[in-house]
């Protein structure tokens, strides 16, 4: 596990640093030798900086689009960013992203 119920001096979870290793350098080995694939998220025309997945929904934002999908349902909403988003979170109550120039909007 990458982060573990033990914690540190500071009180902060201990970072399993032996599992992170193995992870990226099985993530590495396989982008090297071509063992991954490729899926389209539908609703974007172009690149995706960055997206948040449970077992129950994906989402996904541009500079310009959020893109929320669950329950074989699909949203697409405008965004009000005019630089590109760098960090998107959500919980059961709101969805959150920042940007660029550190706008920060909730949905």
């Amino acid at each position: 596990m990458l982060l573990q119920n033990i914690k540190n001096e500071f009180g902060e979870p201990k970072v399993n640093w032996e599992y992170l290793y193995y992870q990226r350098s099985c993530l590495e080995e396989n982008w090297r030798t071509g063992n991954y694939s490729v899926h389209e998220l539908p609703g974007h025309t172009k690149g995706i900086y960055c997206i948040q997945f449970d077992e129950d929904k994906i989402i996904s934002h541009t500079a310009f689009v959020l893109c929320l999908q669950y329950d074989d349902k699909f949203i697409i909403s405008g965004s009000s960013y005019t630089e590109k988003v760098l960090d998107l979170r959500f919980d059961d109550r709101c969805i959150m992203s920042c940007s660029k120039v550190a706008n920060a909007f909730t949905y």
